[in-house]
């Protein structure tokens, strides 16, 4: 065991482009109902709507900046709904590494997931990668518990919500994820250890390239 996570009680984890990595077909299906989306609430064409989000996208490097560039009503909603309604099941496939590697880590610890996503967009991908919701004592949905948005991770509303369900103090927690903006540096600030996942982050405790490297680490 790595002995920057000594102490460490539960993990938590990101869901997408985490749990499972990124791929060229999912971005691309997405980015076809983000068209859709837009041409079908501002009265542009599909060409129309690509080359408006395209522009917006290039300028803010944000979807829901895009969105509301483009005219969209309730613009992080919309994102949302575009995620929900991009079919991956026939992109994501079940990963028996990543399935191996929390059932080794549920033995020594609690897991947990933190998800940006609504709940039955995230079950549906869980399910899809074979892991579902089985691994994880507690799960924190963009829509629930509460109102939609209650628990964010980018304010970090979302880790203290965690902690106070795990009832465990910050410096046992560690949260792995693949953005520095939504997961690394709010867990940070709020005394987690953190691992990035996908690359080299110097925000992070640890970097990693896939899940399964969490063992080196962890156990």
């Amino acid at each position: 065991m790595d002995s920057r996570f000594q102490g460490i009680t539960a993990i938590g984890f990101d869901l997408d482009q985490t749990l499972y990595p990124d791929d060229p077909r999912i971005k691309s299906a997405v980015l076809s109902e983000f068209y859709r989306y837009i041409s079908e609430n501002t009265d542009r064409s599909y060409d129309d709507a690509k080359a408006a989000f395209e522009e917006a996208y290039a300028r803010y490097q944000a979807s829901g900046r895009a969105f509301e560039e483009c005219g969209v009503k309730d613009p992080r909603e919309a994102v949302r709904d575009c995620l929900g309604r991009a079919d991956l099941r026939g992109i994501l496939g079940r990963d028996q590494s990543v399935i191996d590697t929390l059932r080794n880590l549920r033995q020594k610890y609690r897991l947990f997931l933190i998800t940006d996503s609504r709940k039955d967009n995230a079950i549906a991908k869980l399910h899809a990668i074979g892991v579902g919701t089985g691994p994880f004592y507690a799960t924190i949905f963009w829509d629930s518990p509460g109102r939609p948005g209650e628990y964010r991770k980018d304010d970090g509303s979302a880790f203290e919500h965690a902690r106070l369900v795990l009832r465990e103090p910050a410096e046992r927690l560690v949260y792995v994820g693949n953005s520095e903006k939504d997961d690394i540096l709010p867990a940070k600030e709020h005394g987690w250890r953190t691992v990035y996942v996908g690359g080299k982050s110097e925000a992070a405790t640890a970097s990693i390239q896939g899940i399964p490297e969490l063992e080196a680490l962890l156990l």
